[in-house]
């Protein structure tokens, strides 16, 4: 018997393999709820960058980026450079650290306290 392969794929979907309207309009719902997550996630994580003024994604809120940076950045300086043990030296650099945080206007503040 010589069967055409399109009665065959028809036959096939004719046992039970269709899905009935119920799936059908569940399967659309779970795949319309996940595109709806999915952009409010995006939308959510949209962001100003403060120095360019662009919109970007984030992940990471200014908070934690601020708590992650102040937590790194002392002990990647010291592994690149060395810890400084001249108290002199550290008041002054602490100094002058100082001098240029009061130059700063509010837009120049990246991560403000």
């Amino acid at each position: 018997m010589n069967v055409h392969p399109n009665h065959v794929r028809r036959a096939s979907r004719a046992r039970g393999s269709r899905m009935t309207g119920r799936h059908r309009s569940f399967r659309r719902a779970r795949g319309a709820a996940w595109i709806a997550c999915g952009a409010l996630a995006l939308l959510a994580g949209c962001v100003t960058n403060p120095i360019s003024g662009r919109q970007q994604f984030s992940l990471v809120g200014k908070g934690q980026l601020l708590a992650l940076a102040r937590e790194a950045v002392p002990a990647q300086f010291s592994s690149d450079y060395g810890v400084a043990s001249d108290r002199q030296a550290n008041a002054y650099v602490a100094q002058v650290g100082q001098r240029l945080v009061a130059t700063l206007k509010p837009e120049d503040v990246v991560f403000p306290d």
